[in-house]
């Protein structure tokens, strides 16, 4: 379920007022240095061509538009969340091909301040999926905390499905995309998945062949739990109280490595 558009672009639009904010002295000296530019510009120009000098003003006011636009999107994580949907999307594409084959995929299974990215359940096993990309080329850096983040998904569904009475092992994977992890050495995190974009189809087409290890009640029963607590969650995030819940913290995912993952 995904977090309502509204809600997101007021966000978005918050973070971008407290980051004028906060850059108000030097924003100032900037549109102070680009009028400056401006009326020099046009003042040299107009008396050689008045229509040149207009047209060439509309430029540079349009340039510096678009750069402040582009300082705001780059400084304000709109970037990073437009690049972070962009894997979503990858990796929800490559597992919808296991729905046609007997599993069940959950996307953005909501929980307060985060969610988690998908949720699989088929006969192959119970998986808590977190999905990361990143362009930049040092981006190993990064793994560590996502390593975490992918164990605390995996932790909140197995408590989820225990309160359904549903008490069974989830897998944590972690899905890396992007060219920041394109070269980066895979390594093994206790029972943690790590899988790289270019080897997620890989992974799914091993999981058709993989052995049955979640009898088919089981699977009905976990799939029905997720099903349940989604509608359940949408309805509380659609009253008052969740959306007075929602505005009073920013959108943003737990980021703590909780410990080793309780198994069945």
């Amino acid at each position: 379920m995904a977090r309502s558009s509204t809600y997101q672009r007021t966000l978005t639009w918050s973070a971008r007022r407290r980051l004028v904010q906060r850059n108000a002295r030097r924003l100032a000296l900037a549109l102070l240095v680009t009028s400056a530019i401006n009326v020099v510009v046009t003042v040299l120009l107009w008396p050689l061509s008045p229509l040149v000098a207009l047209f060439i003003l509309e430029a540079l006011i349009l340039g510096e538009l678009g750069l402040l636009w582009f300082w705001l999107v780059v400084h304000d994580g709109e970037l990073h969340r437009r690049l972070g949907i962009m894997g979503e999307t990858w990796s929800k594409d490559e597992l919808s091909w296991l729905s046609k084959r007997g599993w069940h995929l959950f996307n953005n299974v909501p929980f307060e301040g985060f969610d988690v990215d998908q949720v699989l359940i088929g006969p192959g096993g119970i998986f808590a999926i977190e999905t990361k990309f990143s362009a930049r080329f040092d981006a190993s850096q990064y793994v560590a905390a996502a390593v975490g983040q992918s164990t605390n998904n995996a932790h909140k569904i197995i408590f989820l499905l225990r309160a359904f009475q549903v008490d069974v092992h989830v897998s944590p994977v972690l899905f890396l995309w992007g060219p920041g992890y394109r070269e980066m050495k895979v390594e093994s995190f206790r029972n943690l998945t790590i899988v790289r974009g270019n080897d997620v189809r890989s992974w799914v087409r091993a999981l058709i062949k993989s052995p049955t290890v979640v009898e088919e009640g089981r699977v009905k029963q976990a799939a029905d739990a997720i099903r349940q607590f989604q509608s359940m969650r949408q309805k509380y995030e659609s009253s008052e109280a969740g959306v007075a819940a929602r505005k009073s913290k920013e959108s943003r995912k737990s980021m703590t490595p909780p410990g080793p993952i309780p198994t069945t």
